[in-house]
């Protein structure tokens, strides 16, 4: 465009403009006079002709209603809205700083002190005020846009774009909305499993310290019977100086059950608390509505990672997150509640807590060492619980069921409820710590000292100038196989050159370790039989490999955990029952079923490796993750993981990470396995340092592969 065709089209615009000033005066103008007008007619009591000048202006109806209607507006939400907003904060701050003071309450292993109780209260008090602020701007908010949306007419092309852009590929609001909610329920459930697990060792540090408080009875009983043992000796007569047994040592070992007070380290190397890793995911799940389209993705993966990271199902101290998500489970199947909405007061209840007006000075007693005639009896406090047997929690729905249905009707009378409260009241003197029947304490039987060790380690031997033995340091080492746990004995003898036996000394240590019990092995206590899924001709198999395929896509996800399962959880019209009947139990518990001459492990998989059919028969390669050393099992599917326990690809539980359950006898079960509810460890013995030796193990180690060798 020329200079001269910019100079006209300024003064186009510009004469425009001045046009629409104009205009925009002669409105006013017109809108004044017509004012001016009504205002006359009301001033000489003409207000019918008041009334049709106005309406003969809309704009001058909107300038009179826009103040009338902002004035009720404000009345409305000052009266009202306001002091809606305020109470129902109050009403959510009430029932925060209830389930706040409770979860304290029944979490602390004092049963929440004042101070502590006090300081929740103030931390909910924060929050208060700003439930209360955010109550009144968004009734402020709410109040201005409607009182717009009377006089500003609504940009239709606007909200078309919007519908546009949330109908992309991207995703919309709603979509992402979900997710949001689903990042929320994963952190409550994660607070829940945490303060499980701080309840555990909570527990398991009593149990401890019940054990430390019989420290003296131990070294008196544990000294006397080394003394008896040595009495009995060839050499014993000949000592002359003196014989010194020192103060047994405890070296205790408590396994986790997962993530506690003490936290997780991230993949940053940076230590978070469990307070900060609930903080911590709360606020990742917020950014995952918070981000941008493009973004959301990335914050997702980001939320996964931390969950990942901060609350792995395997720990690699032991410890097994799983377990206390199993609890949850098995909480809100007794309950027939749901896991998210279960508040977390009512879980502490269920697990265990003590309560000092009503346990004081009570004690719960337990035998440590195993001794009969005059037993060694460590206390610790007596816990209250909500936790019943299966069939105690039937009875109590069934009359609760009762009176629900009574009320529906409208035919429950007052005197009859009265009666069904008395009845479903009572039950609570049944009532147990379920954390009780978690907390496994595995300590040597100490009269295996009473004999002289077959398991003895040479530490240094010396013989003088005549080949004479002079100074003999060992280890006797006693390895209790039924009750867990391990004695050792360190022993220095000195002779002189005469053959004269001159000193003795003994160091004993006594190893012991307290761990969690599988969740699933408590089933048959509470009397639940786990469910096992019945494959049925209806589901349509995909399974379509030729025998001698080999599965090498192992997911990194998958750990080195193997879990099992009872072989007599199975219905008796179904495919695993049938092969039970064909099978045997070996020394360990496993299941075995005898093919062709050669007994074949039965297991689990998901359906990628066996799909739905049940007799397939596979050779499983385990890779030990420290050693490297390869073993092989041959194994036949006696079950398969539901798919609603596996990952999408139906490859591994996602719970614990494993890839092969195997099908035991829990009563035959090898009990170092049972204790670590990881069939890793059958077969396995502790070394002379105190470390699990796997060299006789079963299944140690990583699935790297599974080769599929026909059916049955």
């Amino acid at each position: 465009m020329s200079v001269l065709g910019q100079e006209n089209s300024m003064a186009d615009s510009v004469g425009n403009d001045a046009k629409q000033a104009i205009n925009m005066g002669k409105e006013a103008a017109k809108t004044a006079k017509n004012l001016g007008k009504a205002a006359t007619h009301a001033a000489t009591g003409n207000f019918a002709g008041a009334a049709v000048d106005i309406l003969k202006d809309p704009k001058l109806i909107a300038m009179i209603l826009i103040p009338i209607v902002l004035f009720f507006l404000v009345v409305v939400c000052f009266l009202y809205a306001i002091p809606t907003a305020i109470y129902e904060s109050i009403v959510t701050f009430t029932e925060n700083i209830k389930e706040h003071w409770e979860e304290i309450y029944y979490s602390n292993e004092y049963g929440g002190s004042f101070f502590s109780i006090l300081m929740s209260s103030m931390e909910v008090g924060k929050e208060l005020f700003a439930d209360i602020a955010d109550g009144v701007k968004t009734t402020l908010n709410k109040c201005w846009n409607a009182a717009k949306s009377l006089f500003v007419p609504s940009d239709k092309d606007s909200d078309l774009n919007k519908i546009a852009h949330n109908n992309t590929d991207e995703g919309s609001d709603f979509d992402f909305g979900i997710v949001t909610q689903e990042a929320v329920e994963r952190v409550a459930v994660i607070r829940k499993c945490i303060a499980a697990n701080e309840k555990y060792r909570i527990r398991a540090e009593q149990v401890r310290d019940g054990v430390k408080s019989c420290n003296s009875d131990i070294r008196e009983y544990v000294q006397k019977t080394i003394k008896a043992q040595l009495e009995t000796g060839s050499d014993y007569n000949m000592l002359q100086t003196y014989l010194y047994i020192s103060t047994p040592g405890l070296v205790e070992n408590i396994v986790p059950m997962g993530t506690d007070s003490t936290g997780e380290i991230g993949s940053d190397g940076v230590r978070k608390t469990n307070k900060e890793i609930i903080s911590y995911l709360e606020q990742l799940a917020v950014d995952i509505q918070n981000a941008p389209y493009n973004s959301r993705d990335e914050a997702k993966e980001k939320f996964d990672k931390a969950v990942k990271d901060y609350f792995p199902m395997v720990k690699e101290d032991g410890g097994n997150n799983s377990n206390s998500m199993m609890i949850l489970s098995l909480l809100a199947t007794q309950q027939g509640s749901s896991i998210e909405d279960m508040q977390t007061s009512d879980f502490m209840r269920y697990l265990g807590y003590y309560e000092g007006n009503v346990n004081s000075g009570r004690t719960t007693e337990f035998n440590v060492g195993h001794i009969d005639d005059d037993p060694i009896i460590a206390k610790v406090k007596t816990w209250k619980g909500t936790f019943m047997p299966q069939y105690l929690m039937e009875e109590i729905n069934y009359y609760r069921n009762q009176k629900m249905y009574a009320e529906s009707l409208g035919i429950l009378t007052d005197d009859e409820a009265e009666e069904y409260e008395n009845i479903i009241n009572s039950y609570s003197d049944y009532g147990a710590p379920l954390i009780d029947f978690l907390v496994v304490l595995q300590f040597p039987d100490l009269d295996l000292i009473k004999e002289p060790s077959e398991n003895r380690v040479v530490i240094e031997t010396r013989n003088n100038e005549d080949h004479h033995l002079i100074y003999f340091k060992y280890k006797d080492i006693y390895t209790d196989e039924e009750n867990g746990g391990a004695i050792e004995l360190e022993v220095t003898k000195e002779w002189d050159d005469d053959g004269t036996l001159i000193s003795v000394i003994v160091t004993p240590s006594i190893h012991y370790s307290i761990s969690p019990r599988d969740a699933s092995s408590i089933l048959s206590i509470i009397g639940i039989k786990a469910p096992a899924q019945a494959i049925t001709d209806s589901v349509v198999s995909t399974f379509n490999y030729a025998p001698g395929h080999v599965f090498n896509d192992i997911p990194e996800e998958a750990t080195s955990f193997k879990t099992y399962e009872s072989y007599t959880a199975f219905g008796t019209n179904t495919k695993q029952h049938e092969l039970q009947q064909s099978a045997t139990t070996d020394d360990l518990g496993f299941r075995r079923y005898r093919y062709n001459g050669e007994d074949y492990y039965m297991v689990a998989l998901g359906s990628h490796y066996m799909g739905y059919e049940c007799g397939k028969r596979f050779e499983i390669t385990f890779t030990d993750n420290n050693t490297g050393e390869i073993k092989t099992i041959k194994a036949i599917a006696g079950d398969q993981k539901a798919d609603q326990h596996t990952d999408p690809e139906n490859k591994y539980a996602v719970t614990n990470g494993d890839v092969v359950e195997f099908i035991v006898d829990v009563n035959a079960l090898d009990r170092t396995a049972k204790g670590m509810g990881d069939m890793s460890y059958a077969g396995s013995v502790i070394d002379e340092n105190g470390n699990y030796d796997f060299r006789d193990a079963v299944c140690n180690g990583r699935v790297t592969s599974i080769k599929y060798l026909g059916t049955v």
